[in-house]
């Protein structure tokens, strides 16, 4: 099983990226401040779960095997991410407000080309707190990408 570990971003990698700058992203901002570390920890736990889990990328829909080499390809990860951006906005859906943050890590793997770690794929996780109830939603499912 694939430990995963947070880093703090490389030096050669941007700064993290916190936009607030939609409709109500400071005060959504501030709505999650106390609430990150629990929000980090069970995304943690959620991006273990998926680097773990081979049924995921490596059944087609039909339940079929599929190439072994289907992206992401998480036995070439190093286990090390790495926070790339945070976006805070506030939203309403048929008269009920949330909160929203999106948060977004970047994993890296042993590049061949550059003998360092380097960027592999990143994997973004939407996290919701109901502005009536204050309960925080951590939305099913990741969502990743080559970078």
């Amino acid at each position: 099983m694939l430990q995963l570990q947070r880093i703090s971003a490389p030096t050669w990698a941007f700064e993290p990226l916190i936009d607030y700058d939609k409709a109500g992203g400071m005060e959504s901002r501030q709505a999650f401040q106390s609430y990150l570390p629990q929000i980090l920890k069970l995304v943690h736990e959620r991006m273990e779960q998926f680097v773990n889990d081979t049924e995921f990328y490596r059944l087609d829909e039909l339940g079929e095997e599929e190439d072994p080499m289907a992206f992401p390809e998480t036995s070439r990860l190093t286990g090390a991410y790495y926070l790339a951006s945070e976006r805070y906005e506030r939203q309403e859906r048929h008269g009920i407000s949330y909160y929203q943050l999106v948060v977004t890590f970047h994993f890296l793997y042993p590049s061949p080309i550059t003998q360092t770690n380097d960027d592999y794929f990143s994997l973004e996780a939407w996290v919701r707190i109901w502005c009536d109830t204050q309960d925080i939603e951590l939305m099913p499912g990741l969502t990743y990408a080559a970078i």
